[in-house]
């Protein structure tokens, strides 16, 4: 898929997620050299009870978001 945001910024997105395993991955590319914008890839898992991921710049090597939930619903006893 390509997106222009509204400052003219177009951008290759791509995703892919395995439903069996949990497991999940996207890119987000922009397609201007010298635009500011960087390159993002996405990483992450999700189960029942817990989802987790990251996000990170390969351009700049840094993580740039970084997350781990779980459900607690489901030991209360209030989701069955």
């Amino acid at each position: 898929m390509v997106q222009a945001r509204k400052g003219g910024i177009a951008k290759a997105r791509a995703c892919l997620f395995d439903a069996g395993t949990g497991l999940g991955g996207w890119a987000s590319v922009p397609l201007v050299r010298g635009s500011g914008e960087r390159a993002l890839v996405g990483l992450r898992y999700g189960s029942a009870n817990l989802t987790s991921g990251l996000v990170v710049s390969p351009s700049t090597q840094t993580l740039e978001k970084l997350w781990l939930v779980r459900l607690l619903l489901a030991q209360c006893g209030k989701l069955d």
